[in-house]
């Protein structure tokens, strides 16, 4: 796994793939996420999986991550505004591995809402959680890394 700290957004490729958001919530807090609902979201790490296979590629999708939205769009973006954004994990492939890589996090983590993220297929969850700072290394090891400070 090839990892870097992040000065500036240009860090990401703009070809198509998926990425994994790693956030952390400092306290647990009650979050309305759109029309899934209210939920409680303990404090801990939050790892997010989606798709990047519109126009800008992966660079498009982490810079709407990035920046905090007043107008939701989707699920993400209700949690993306009360927490931390630690890292983003993102390789070149195909919208199809989205859906293993959720698969087989769900194995190993907590899916703690289920549709989250993926009300457009049938994957239980988008949306893996994490008391401490989970090690995904052996995991990841053919995806790359960028660290925020």
């Amino acid at each position: 796994m090839k990892s870097v700290i992040a000065t500036s957004l240009n860090k990401f490729p703009k070809e198509k793939g998926i990425y994994i958001l790693s956030l952390q919530l400092i306290e647990s807090k009650l979050i309305t996420v759109g029309k899934l609902g209210s939920f409680n979201f303990d404090s801990g790490n939050y790892y997010y999986i989606g798709s990047a296979v519109g126009s800008g590629g992966i660079a498009g999708r982490i810079k709407h991550h990035f920046e905090i939205t007043e107008k939701p769009h989707w699920h993400i973006d209700y949690l993306r505004y009360h927490s931390t954004f630690k890292s983003v994990y993102f390789k070149i492939s195909s919208k199809d591995d989205e859906h293993l890589t959720a698969l087989i996090l769900s194995e190993i983590m907590i899916p703690p809402i289920k549709y989250f993220g993926s009300s457009d297929c049938n994957c239980s969850s988008h949306l893996f959680y994490s008391k401490s700072n989970t090690n995904l290394k052996r995991f990841l090891s053919d995806f790359s890394k960028v660290n925020f400070k």
